[in-house]
């Protein structure tokens, strides 16, 4: 039974598979990105030459990156004929599934922050030599390497950050199984629409029925019997549980491709 759900030998021949068959779009995806970053970098540079605060262009890139790569899973379930190709590759569900999402985490927690760096500090200073001897200057300008340091400096903070990342995540793979055409468009505006009308649904319960949540997050955690941190701690384990949820879901959707 065990065999059946996860093989080994099987999952490597897949991913060997998946690797050969999609490597022109996994090309042309790192491609396009790369040379997006690299002119944002440049653009930068160019409106202020004393740019040297490389957050915001690591924080907006890095974003843009995992909404392009987490949306472009499950390739094959945009068409109806390569969905029926992609059913009968002799691998279980769970090998496909696993393949999917551990590759693009991989890609975007590994290769992405890796290549940031790299082609990011390349990039800069290649400007400041082209900068050095089109300005006739004796030595290049020093500009600030760039560094994926996005993270928030409290541990804390730091587990929230990765929580609520992997929740959006979650969300934006389980759309890559409901969603035929644009995964990405469409579940950010389902999601969008979900979120926004349940606001607008605590906002007039609290408006009509307990006024006194209107004071804010600070003054309905005084009218609890919980503190911040308890709050905290349960506002994180209700994430954990959703993304447990969206990818529980996504991987039924995709058992379901097969009725």
């Amino acid at each position: 039974m065990l065999h059946q759900i996860f093989n080994t030998k099987r999952f490597a021949n897949y991913s060997k598979y998946s690797l050969l068959v999609n490597w022109r779009k996994k090309l042309f995806l790192t491609a396009g990105l790369i040379i997006a970053y690299v002119f944002v970098i440049v653009f930068s540079l160019k409106i202020n030459r004393n740019y040297n605060n490389w957050e915001a262009n690591t924080g907006i890139t890095f974003i843009v990156a995992s909404l392009i790569i987490i949306s472009s899973a499950f390739p094959a379930f945009r068409k109806k004929e390569s969905t029926m190709h992609f059913l009968c590759i002799p691998a279980s569900n769970f090998e496909k599934y696993i393949y999917e999402l551990f590759s693009r985490l991989t890609a975007l927690f590994v290769f992405v922050p890796l290549m940031m760096i790299l082609v990011g500090n390349i990039t800069i200073k290649l400007h400041a030599i082209i900068e050095a001897s089109r300005h006739h200057l004796l030595e290049p300008r020093y500009y600030t390497p760039l560094s994926f340091d996005i993270l928030p400096n409290s541990e804390k903070g730091t587990i929230a950050l990765i929580i609520f990342s992997l929740a959006i995540i979650s969300i934006l793979f389980a759309g890559t199984t409901v969603f035929r055409k644009n995964p990405l468009i469409k579940t950010l505006l389902f999601f969008g629409s979900i979120t926004g009308v349940i606001s607008a649904y605590v906002f007039y319960i609290t408006q009509k029925l307990m006024p006194q949540w209107l004071g804010g997050t600070t003054g309905f955690i005084k009218s609890s019997n919980l503190n911040e941190d308890q709050w905290a701690y349960i506002s994180l384990a209700g994430l954990t549980i959703f993304i447990l949820w969206s990818l529980t879901y996504a991987f039924f959707k995709l058992k379901e491709k097969e009725i």
